[in-house]
Order: structure tokens, then C-alpha cells, then sequence
């Protein structure tokens, strides 16, 4: 029962502050994102690289992530692991 309680209080911790991260026209940082995701910034990278995680722009020299693609990416890796689980 404790780790559900505990599941469920970090769940609202991670939402709480997601919301609290300033999404500037619907773009995050790498940082952002890293933090939303609970990965850090090299994985993202890496992730680039191999072109394997969430889409990206690259705005000059910056890396940006739209929310709502990073969402889609989201909701994909749940419904691939839920049918890899099956």
C-alpha cells in the first residue's frame, strides 16, 4: 500500500511540475524535456543521434521539442510497451 501511495504522490510531484515548466510557443528546451521525462540530457542526445526518441527542431543551434509531438512519443513508447507486455 505504501508504494502505491508513494507511485501516485510522485505521479502528482512530476504533473505538478510539468505544468509549472515554462513552455514557450508550445517548445521545450532539452532540459525541459529531460526533467519531464526523468532521462538525462545525454540520453536525449543520444537519443538524437540514433533518431530513435522524441522529434526535434533545431532552431539555429538550439534544440527544441514541440509538447505536443513529445506527447504522441509518450503516448507510442506506453502503447508499445503494453503490447509487448501482452
Amino acid at each position: 500500500m505504501l508504494q502505491k501511495t508513494t507511485a501516485v504522490a510522485d505521479r502528482r510531484r512530476i504533473e505538478n511540475a510539468m505544468e509549472q515548466i515554462l513552455i514557450v510557443n508550445g517548445m521545450m528546451t532539452t532540459s525541459q524535456v529531460a526533467a519531464y521525462l526523468q532521462v538525462s540530457t545525454s540520453t536525449l542526445k543520444a537519443w538524437r543521434h540514433a533518431l530513435e526518441g522524441p522529434r526535434f527542431a533545431r532552431v539555429g543551434r538550439t534544440i527544441r521539442y514541440s509538447h505536443l509531438e513529445l506527447e504522441r512519443w509518450v503516448e507510442g513508447v506506453s502503447r508499445k510497451q503494453r503490447r509487448q507486455a501482452a
